[in-house]
């Protein structure tokens, strides 16, 4: 896939290091049946949706934010999917709520998909934890992080009008692709690469719907990192951020593996 040459990061040889295997008894899949393959999906995934998404040997540092930020996105409506949809354990009014959309697509809204997102809950890493927490670490001033409260209700009222497409970016930072179209793209592979990251020869259980997202929302920490080199942190969160609120909004299903 080509997502051209400008703002390019190399990936090659990244500017740091890949994650090695993360400490364990803070994170919320320790402990769990799919302790393991969590582990192992987290380097796995964020080597493999980078190796997706070079040309050349570079990466399109915008491309790759919005990326990571339609597959967070996604995720989580699969986590709230599974959870609580598909099981019926989730109340229609309390837990979540959907809407019809004209094109037939399915808006879904509530504080357990939003918890994936931006809202803290115990035991879980929100997406933008993990971007503010590494912004920090690059030293970003906290007063440049975008109004996530501005945001989520702008987006919402684009997607009740069949708008999916980013636009609280400048044009010159333009992904290559817009979020629903990565997800179409890649989403599939990312759950094939979820349900296949169980070490060989062993019977641990593949990472559950509801750590998946997390894994994603650590891995983007990592990305935002990575990009500062060549694109501002300010504009990656926004674009990972803008990008997980329209795809965690749409019905993406998980398909059977």
């Amino acid at each position: 896939m080509f997502f051209g040459k400008k703002k390019a990061i190399k990936s090659d040889k990244p500017e740091i290091n890949p994650p090695e295997k993360p400490n364990d008894e803070w994170l919320p899949w320790y402990g769990k049946d799919d302790y393991i393959s969590c582990n192992f999906a987290y380097r796995t995934v964020y080597e493999k949706i980078k190796a997706l998404l070079t040309f050349d040997g570079r990466l399109h540092a915008e491309t790759l934010m919005v990326a990571i930020g339609a597959l967070v996105g996604a995720c989580a409506f699969q986590a709230v999917y599974e959870n609580l949809i598909k099981t019926q354990i989730g109340i229609i009014g309390k837990d979540y709520v959907t809407i019809e959309l004209f094109d037939g697509r399915i808006l879904l809204a509530g504080d357990e998909l939003n918890s994936f997102l931006v809202q803290e809950k115990e035991g879980r890493i929100s997406l933008f934890q993990s971007l503010a927490t590494r912004a920090i670490g690059i030293q970003m001033p906290q007063n440049q992080f975008p109004d996530i409260n501005m945001m989520f209700k702008q987006k919402i009222e684009d997607i009740i009008n069949n708008d999916y497409n980013l636009k609280m970016c400048d044009p010159e930072h333009s992904p290559q692709l817009q979020p629903v179209k990565i997800v179409d793209l890649i989403l599939p592979h990312i759950n094939h690469w979820f349900a296949q990251s169980v070490p060989s020869g062993t019977k641990f259980a593949p990472p559950s719907f509801e750590h998946r997202p997390v894994i994603l929302n650590l891995i983007a920490g990592i990305y935002l990192e990575e990009t500062s080199k060549v694109l501002s942190p300010e504009i990656g969160m926004k674009l990972a951020m803008e990008a997980a609120i329209i795809t965690s909004k749409l019905g993406f299903e998980p398909k059977p593996q």
